[in-house]
């Protein structure tokens, strides 16, 4: 099972910063996840939250304002890819509107960099897979009654919110061919239950928990 940092490591420094990234690396996660959002000039940055404190949207924001407004500089795609490049990346797609810019800027990085592409928004992801030869995935936060009548295609990647799993769903996902990652887990019994689900990865904020529940375990050969 692949432990996937959730915007790095956030423990240790602010979330989605190549601060952060660089720790969970240290830490041995298998793969980042983060997030990217598109500033007004065009700039593809990791960052979650669509909207700032004061309110304000960060796709109305420039990017030198963005980052003062937050305080730190924000890293783009380019910075935190170029920085980390062997890991393995879990890019989470926040806006449907600038679709065209992932794809562009994906393009430079689908044969040197091991990515899997998320996103809520699953008519993007369709049109991702359509255009880059990419490992994609859909993010869900719920419990499909039949697999049959989804929009899932076949050897996507699912990303289960955890609160929705279960062992028949997990057996019923990889019977109709998809990969399994868990999000939204919290604390040891949630990351150990995700290990006896027999799910491919996780997405955490604790890698660590995951460490520990992996050493009670065989050891395995995980592999993104």
């Amino acid at each position: 099972m692949l432990t996937i940092s959730h915007r790095g490591y956030s423990s240790e420094a602010t979330e989605n910063t190549l601060e952060a990234f660089d720790h969970a690396d240290r830490l041995g996660a298998d793969g980042i996840e983060t997030d990217i959002r598109v500033t007004t000039d065009g700039r593809l940055v990791l960052f979650h939250d669509r909207r700032l404190v004061d309110g304000r949207a960060v796709c109305d924001l420039g990017y030198a304002e963005l980052c003062k407004t937050v305080g730190f500089s924000v890293p783009t795609l380019e910075e935190a890819l170029d920085r980390l490049q062997h890991t393995f990346w879990v890019l989470e797609l926040k806006d449907p509107n600038a679709t065209k810019k992932y794809i562009c800027a994906l393009t430079e990085f689908v044969s040197s960099r091991r990515l899997l592409v998320i996103s809520f928004w699953h008519n993007v992801i369709a049109e991702v897979q359509r255009q880059l030869d990419v490992d994609c995935g859909v993010t869900v936060a719920h419990r499909p009654v039949d697999f049959r009548i989804s929009s899932f295609t076949e050897g996507h990647t699912i990303v289960w919110r955890y609160e929705y799993t279960d062992k028949e769903l997990i057996h019923e996902s990889s019977a109709n061919g998809h990969r399994n990652f868990v999000y939204n887990l919290q604390g040891i019994d949630e990351h150990r239950n995700c290990f006896e689900l027999g799910v491919d990865g996780i997405i955490t904020d604790k890698p660590l928990l995951a460490a520990a529940c992996k050493k009670e375990l065989p050891a395995e050969n995980d592999s993104p």
